[in-house]
C-alpha cells in the first residue's frame, strides 16, 4: 500500500514506489517458497495481487514481467482456495456447533467468507482487465465460477457488530454470478440490482465473451465486407443475446444508478465503447499498434498501415462509429477521472485510434458544410448517430474539430493527458505518441 501511495504522490517518489514494490515482491516470495503455511494465507494472497497490479502499471520492464508471470500464480491461490467454488464456508462450520456459537462469531464468519469471496472476485477482475486492456487471453474460465457477486460497500465497511450486518451478508448470497450471467444471456436483464463491483465484473465478464467470439476471425477464412450493423461479432447458438449489446445495454443503464460515479461504474461505460473501437473491425486495435511501430517488423508496419487504410476507405460509416467511440471513451475519462490504471491504456488506445483514422482515413466528415455541427461528447445523442450515418462537420469535447484536427495536434492533445497520469505505464505510451509525432 506504501508503493501505490508513494506512485500517487506529486513529491517525485516514483522510483521509491518501484523499489518498495520490488521489496514487497521478494518478500512474499521468499515467504512463499520458505513457509508453506503462508502459501496460501489471505494476507499474503491480498498483498501479492496489489503487488502486481502495481507491477502491471508502474512502468518498470521488469515488473511487468513479473506480474505477467504472478497472475497465473494467483489465479492457482484462488483455484487451490476455492475462492470463487462451493466449499465449507467459516459459517457452515459455526454452524454445526450452533449449541455453542454466539451471534458474534457467526457475524465474523460471515464477514471471514465475505473477505475470502472479495480476494477470489479481485483476483479475477484482475485477470479480465488484464485481457481486456492488454488484449492478452484470460486464464480463468468463465465457466469455473460459481459464487455470489460482492455484497454492497456499504455492507462490507460496516462494523461488523452493526445491526442487520449479518442478516444482509446473507441475504447477498441470493446474487450468484452464473444466475446473472444466465439471465442476461437468455432473458437480455438483469435478475436482480447490482452494486458497482457487480457492475464491473459482469461488464468485464461480457467483454471476455467478445474477446473470446473475436479470437475465431484469425482462424476463419470468411470475407471481410462492410456491414450497417454495429455488432459484427458471431456468438453461439446457445446465446439468445449478443454480449456486446448487453454490454452497452448495461452502460447505459449505468446513468440511472443511484451511486455516486465511482471508478469501477464508470468502467463499465469505458468497456462498453472500447467494445466497439476493438470489435467493430476484428484486429482494428492489433493493426494500430503494429502500424505505430509498437510490435512487429517494417514489412508486418507496412502491412497494417495497409489494413488500416483499406479498412478506411471501404467503409466510412464504421469509421466514423469508432472514432465517435474513441471521443466519447476520451470524454468519459476526463469528465469522471479517477486516476486508476485502465484510464491510461483507454486513453493510449483512444489516441491511436484517433491517429490512424486522420493519419490514414479522408473525407470522413463529407463535404456538406451548410449541415450543422456535431459535437460528440462522453454521452451518446441522435444528433451524434446522425453524424455517424451521414459525415458533416463534427468537433470532440476535449480534442477539437476534425477539419482542424492534424495528426501532430491530436497526439500533442493526449501527449499530454498521458504526461498528467500518475502510473509509470502513461509514460511509456506517451513515448510512442513522441515517437509517432516524429514522422
Amino acid at each position: 500500500m506504501a508503493a501505490i501511495g508513494a506512485m500517487y504522490s506529486v513529491d517525485g517518489l516514483t522510483g521509491l514506489a518501484v523499489a518498495m514494490n520490488e521489496l514487497t515482491r521478494r518478500s512474499i516470495s521468499f515467504m512463499r517458497e520458505n513457509d508453506r503455511r503462508v502459501m496460501f494465507d489471505t494476507s499474503i494472497i491480498k498483498a501479492w495481487l496489489l503487488q502486481s497490479v502495481f507491477g502491471l502499471f508502474c512502468g518498470s520492464r521488469m515488473l511487468y514481467q513479473h506480474a505477467e508471470i504472478s497472475r497465473g500464480g494467483l489465479v492457482t491461490a484462488a483455484r487451490r482456495m476455492h475462492l470463487l467454488r462451493p466449499s465449507l464456508s467459516f459459517v457452515e462450520e459455526i454452524e454445526r456447533r450452533r449449541e455453542t456459537a454466539t451471534s458474534e462469531e457467526l457475524r465474523q464468519a460471515c464477514a471471514d467468507d465475505e473477505e475470502r469471496r472479495r480476494l477470489g472476485w479481485g483476483i479475477y477482475l484482475y485477470d479480465m482487465q488484464i485481457s481486456c486492456l492488454l488484449n492478452i487471453a484470460p486464464l480463468f474460465a468463465v465457466g469455473e465460477v460459481n459464487m455470489p457477486l460482492p455484497s454492497s460497500e456499504e455492507i462490507w465497511n460496516a462494523p461488523t457488530f452493526s445491526n442487520g450486518f449479518e442478516s444482509e451478508l446473507v441475504l447477498s448470497s441470493s446474487s450468484n454470478f452464473r444466475v446473472i450471467m444466465s439471465s442476461l444471456i437468455v432473458d437480455g436483464k438483469l435478475s436482480q440490482p447490482l452494486n458497482p463491483f457487480g457492475f464491473s465484473l459482469v461488464a468485464h465478464t461480457l467483454y471476455r465473451l467478445c474477446t473470446d467470439a473475436c479470437e475465431h476471425h484469425w482462424i476463419t477464412s470468411e470475407p471481410w465486407a462492410p456491414t450497417d450493423s454495429q455488432y459484427r461479432l458471431a456468438f453461439s447458438s446457445n446465446f439468445k443475446q449478443n454480449p456486446q449489446e448487453l454490454l452497452d445495454q448495461l452502460s447505459a443503464s449505468c446513468y440511472s444508478l443511484s451511486y455516486m460515479p465511482n471508478s469501477l461504474v464508470v468502467s463499465v461505460s469505458a468497456l462498453s465503447h472500447h467494445g466497439h473501437i476493438q470489435f467493430t473491425w476484428p484486429g482494428f486495435l492489433h493493426n494500430i499498434k503494429v502500424a505505430a511501430g509498437k510490435s512487429g517488423t517494417e514489412r508486418s508496419k507496412a502491412d497494417a498501415r495497409l489494413w488500416l487504410s483499406t479498412r478506411i476507405s471501404e467503409d466510412q460509416v464504421n469509421a466514423r462509429s469508432i472514432l465517435v467511440h474513441a471521443g466519447q471513451l476520451s470524454a468519459l475519462l476526463m469528465r469522471f477521472t479517477f486516476d486508476t490504471p485502465s484510464e491510461s491504456v483507454w486513453i493510449f488506445d483512444a489516441a491511436l485510434t484517433f491517429w490512424a483514422i486522420i493519419k490514414f482515413g479522408d473525407g470522413l466528415g463529407g463535404s456538406l458544410a451548410a449541415q450543422s455541427r456535431t459535437t460528440v461528447t462522453w454521452s451518446g445523442s441522435s444528433e451524434v448517430d446522425g453524424w455517424i450515418q451521414n459525415g458533416g462537420p463534427v468537433s470532440f469535447q476535449g480534442i477539437g474539430d476534425l477539419a482542424e484536427l492534424s495528426v501532430s495536434r491530436v497526439l500533442s492533445v493526449f501527449g499530454e493527458r498521458l504526461e498528467n497520469m500518475p502510473w509509470g505505464i502513461a509514460d511509456r505510451f506517451r513515448h510512442v505518441l513522441v515517437n509517432l509525432s516524429k514522422e
